[in-house]
């Protein structure tokens, strides 16, 4: 039974596409407040999994609770009115809108105030571009703005793919440094990241995934050194 700190309870999920099995039989709980790391080999169901957990897709079987309320199978706009939000790995901007109007649309959802958008503009270090297309950012600018859409909802709970991926170290202290912030307003994280240097020094638990099971969780420290995982990443001796 989930604790009442609980913002996130996932049982028994599987989820098959015919006779693949993309997650099978996943369980796992994500306390308020915290960063947790989904981590493993491509292929291992990350990505699946946080559509079955957001909403993209619907769970073959098993369940989802959301801050106490089972939320399986509810539509992605539906879960982010209620605060579980999520990024995709590829960026999401409307390319013809401005950046200011871009963070709008998204604030639409939850009826956020417009000075919403001006606080993250400035906290991004973007308020200077707000007039700008979003197109004529670079990428790393438009993660920012990906990870600003989901912020202007208010969210308590936020699930991020890969926001690291293909940006310079300036831009990934930058959304670094964004996600410390949230963490200090009480928000929760979950992070699909292959960079773990940035896992093992950022989160407080790491779950991993293997063939889209989980494989083992815990605090950085005891997951690096898990048999289990250095095989699932690296193979086994057996394996030269």
């Amino acid at each position: 039974m989930a604790s009442a700190d609980t913002i996130l309870d996932v049982t028994d999920v599987t989820k098959r596409f015919g006779e693949l099995v993309a997650v099978d039989d996943v369980s796992f709980g994500i306390e308020r407040g915290t960063f947790v790391g989904l981590i493993g080999p491509n292929g291992a169901g990350k990505s699946t999994l946080f559509n079955l957990i957001t909403g993209v897709l619907s769970p073959t079987s098993g369940s989802v609770h959301f801050d106490g309320e089972d939320i399986t199978g509810n539509a992605l706009r539906k879960n982010a009115e209620r605060g579980l939000v999520r990024t995709f790995q590829e960026t999401r901007v409307l390319e013809r809108m401005t950046v200011r109007e871009n963070l709008l649309i998204a604030s639409q959802l939850t009826n956020s105030p417009e000075s919403r958008a001006q606080e993250l503009l400035e906290t991004i270090e973007l308020a200077d571009k707000q007039d700008t297309l979003a197109r004529d950012l670079s990428f790393g600018q438009q993660k920012l703005i990906s990870i600003s859409q989901v912020l202007m909802l208010e969210p308590e709970l936020i699930l991020l793919d890969e926001p690291l991926a293909g940006v310079n170290p300036t831009m990934e202290n930058k959304i670094l440094e964004i996600m410390r912030s949230q963490l200090e307003r009480g928000k929760t994280f979950v992070l699909v990241e292959h960079d773990m240097d940035v896992v093992m020094s950022e989160c407080d638990d790491v779950v991993v995934m293997e063939s889209g099971s989980v494989l083992t969780r815990g605090p950085p420290s005891t997951v690096q050194q898990n048999e289990r995982v250095l095989e699932a990443y690296f193979g086994s001796d057996d394996d030269e």
